[in-house]
């Protein structure tokens, strides 16, 4: 007698050798979320996001009030030609889609961020917004450029 579940394995494995044969890498796509640090005061905050292999091509960063959101692509290395019959042993790093929102206590001022990429982390320093600018302005009032 086989066994119960002999059906179901096979099935899950046709699926995933159907999945690798559609996609480019053995990796399926899954959105993943970096790592992160947040260090802040009462009037900056510096994020660090570990996104190693990311080229700041493949990446974005949108500040909107409190919210600092970061997301792109990593992609999957690909295993040469002349590397025939090699295979993971183990895999861990994840590739793919990425997306990561961190909520700030105070709105950021979207002027005054500041971005760098150095060695595999993505450096995202905000300055808090004026007190003044943190309010919504009122849309009945005429705006002017002297305030």
């Amino acid at each position: 007698k086989g066994s119960p579940f002999a059906s179901i394995l096979e099935y899950s494995i046709r699926t995933r050798d159907e999945e690798d044969r559609s996609s480019r890498s053995s990796f399926p796509e899954l959105r993943w979320q970096p790592l992160a640090d947040v260090v802040i005061s009462r009037e900056v905050a510096q994020i660090r996001f570990e996104l190693a292999g990311v080229a700041e091509t493949q990446l974005e960063v949108r500040v909107l009030g409190k919210v600092v959101r970061v997301f792109g692509h990593r992609p999957a290395p690909e295993l040469g030609k002349e590397q025939v019959g090699l295979g993971y042993l183990q895999a861990e790093i994840l590739y793919g889609a990425f997306e990561r929102s961190i909520e700030l206590p105070w709105r950021a001022d979207p002027e005054r961020v500041r971005i760098v990429s150095r060695a595999g982390l993505l450096l995202v320093e905000l300055e808090r917004q004026e007190p003044s600018a943190e309010r919504d302005p009122d849309p009945q009032s005429p705006r002017t450029r002297d305030g």
